[in-house]
């Protein structure tokens, strides 16, 4: 998800967001945010199906890890997503499974 909202944010720059987290400036481009989303969604839900989890669980857990990891995403600064999104992904699958 992340590499992919990477090249589209560089390809389609048009708006951006910006933050300042504790004197960090971080901007961030709607459309690169918004295929982070869907691409996300899309990565959770078949892994879900694959693994054969109801059609409720799949909705469930993977509107929790997209909207989750989309918004961890969006306020880490310089690359610490890397770090931060596997750990909130995992925390939330431990607590729901």
């Amino acid at each position: 998800s992340d590499s992919l909202a990477g090249i589209v944010g560089i390809r389609y720059p048009g708006k951006e967001k910006q933050i300042i987290l504790q004197r960090l400036n971080i901007e961030k481009t709607v459309a690169g945010t918004i295929t982070f989303l869907v691409t996300s969604a899309v990565i959770s839900a078949t892994t879900f199906a694959v693994i054969g989890y109801d059609f409720p669980k799949i909705i469930g857990l993977t509107i929790c890890i997209s909207l989750t990891t989309t918004i961890i995403e969006f306020v880490s600064p310089y690359g610490t997503d890397n770090l931060t999104i596997p750990v909130f992904a995992s925390s939330i699958l431990a607590f729901c499974l």
